[in-house]
């Protein structure tokens, strides 16, 4: 099955190099830091999809499976997606998935909605989740006044069980067992 025909019209390829990372470590074998080797000719894809919503391009890479295609899609994808803050989409971006290809797609109706989406969470965030329901009971006690209530409550429902106890237990010595 060809999937070329799903890629957006004029789109570029680009040859992707994954970046290699080695550690340095101190004297004692710790380890301090790690720095890039390749960082000259390692695709950064940030880079590459500033690029896209500057030239108004539309660029797609391979990666060797499908499932480093679709790490690489949601990370970039939530990226793009998190960038809406302003009053104004940033990035007129979509990044999606075609079989083992991460396509960077230039598209300012899909960056319109994610931002509408995006303001839409910030405004839920800020609301309560629920509603509390109107405490009629206690609007006109003061708080001193309820800590004494409760107090007179809980006393009452102490002598209240002691009263169960007694009653449930035999009042002459000949009514209780003889192990007790």
């Amino acid at each position: 099955m060809r999937l070329d025909k799903h890629l957006p019209p004029n789109a570029i390829q680009i040859r992707y190099v994954h970046a290699y990372y080695e550690g340095v470590y101190d004297d004692d074998d710790n380890f301090v830091e790690e720095y890039c080797t390749n960082e000259d000719t390692a695709t950064d894809v940030y880079k590459l999809i500033r690029k896209a919503h500057r030239e108004k391009q539309s660029y797609y890479y391979r990666r060797r499976t499908s499932q480093l295609s679709s790490d690489d899609v949601r990370q970039y994808r939530d990226w793009t997606d998190r960038q809406h803050t302003t009053d104004l989409p940033k990035y007129n971006i979509k990044v999606r998935k075609l079989g083992r290809r991460v396509v960077i797609e230039y598209n300012p109706e899909y960056a319109l909605k994610m931002f509408d989406i995006q303001k839409q969470k910030l405004i839920n965030a800020s609301k309560p989740r629920h509603k509390s329901g109107p405490r009629l009971y206690m609007a006109d006690i003061d708080p001193q006044t309820l800590a004494q209530e409760r107090a007179r409550q809980s006393i009452e429902d102490m002598f209240r069980d002691m009263d169960r106890e007694l009653d449930t237990q035999p009042m002459y010595p000949s009514e209780r067992n003889e192990h007790e």
